[in-house]
């Protein structure tokens, strides 16, 4: 993120408005940077916790991208991308439960050209956590959790966010001690990652710490948002990252 969320949220409006249908027009003037600026505000509407505004724009995307495909034969980019920020904000607005956001993450098809395919996978896994299936998910997270290990070029913040995911599927099967090492040994990588989301995992690392120096720690306890109480540097706009089950979400960028 180049800019601050509130910077970015109103490039990204404007960007959709300009790239966008014209007044009394259902064509877009440019579909596909409409399509682009459409799916990026979505993650920033996540990121913001702006859940309603999240799911009404991913539902617009959705449709629009679908209709210009049927009428245009438009192919769109990262189709992969829209389908991960609708799956979150359906869930974030409570229009599906994490069972059927599960299934729906576990349909979208990856490429595994792109890093982007183990945040998906890590999304996967973080609802399959909240849905009691974390058995189901684990060789997939100790998979990726091993490569991007051994893999130097990857962006610190996917190696944090599945290390997060395994952390909550062994919370969830009662594997505390081990929950517990893992989460320790991702607190170096915060320093690397971008702000401004590098000043919100910081006091959420330190509070979901303190919650793992219990010995029995339920999951629902774990998932819990981390609250002013625990870290007075928490602030509702957080709603989306408080949680100690991460999910991404993904945006578009000009290599894709």
């Amino acid at each position: 993120m180049m800019y601050s969320p509130a910077v970015a949220n109103d490039h990204l409006l404007r960007a959709a408005h300009y790239f966008g249908p014209r007044i009394g027009t259902s064509h877009a003037s440019d579909p596909v940077n409409y399509y682009v600026a459409l799916c990026n505000l979505v993650a920033n509407y996540l990121f913001c916790g702006n859940f309603k505004e999240a799911y009404e724009t991913a539902t617009n995307c959705e449709r629009f991208a679908n209709d210009a495909r049927e009428k245009e034969g438009i192919q769109f980019p990262r189709r992969d991308i829209l389908a991960n920020n609708l799956t979150l904000s359906r869930y974030r607005f409570g229009r599906s439960s994490a069972e059927q956001c599960a299934s729906a993450m576990h349909s979208i098809e990856r490429n595994d050209a792109f890093a982007d395919a183990s945040l998906l996978d890590s999304n996967w896994a973080g609802f399959s956590v909240l849905s009691g299936k974390a058995e189901e998910c684990l060789d997939t997270l100790w998979y990726w959790n091993d490569r991007l290990l051994d893999e130097s070029d990857f962006d610190p913040y996917y190696t944090y966010f599945i290390g997060n995911n395994l952390t909550s599927a062994l919370i969830a099967i009662g594997e505390i001690s081990k929950a517990r090492d893992i989460f320790n040994s991702l607190e170096p990588l915060l320093e690397s990652i971008r702000i401004p989301l590098k000043a919100i995992l910081i006091p959420r690392h330190r509070a979901l710490s303190r919650r793992l120096q219990s010995q029995i720690i339920s999951i629902d306890a774990w998932d819990r948002p981390v609250s002013s109480s625990e870290d007075a540097s928490i602030t509702p706009h957080w709603q989306h990252y408080a949680h100690g089950i991460l999910l991404s979400d993904l945006q578009l960028w000009s290599e894709d």
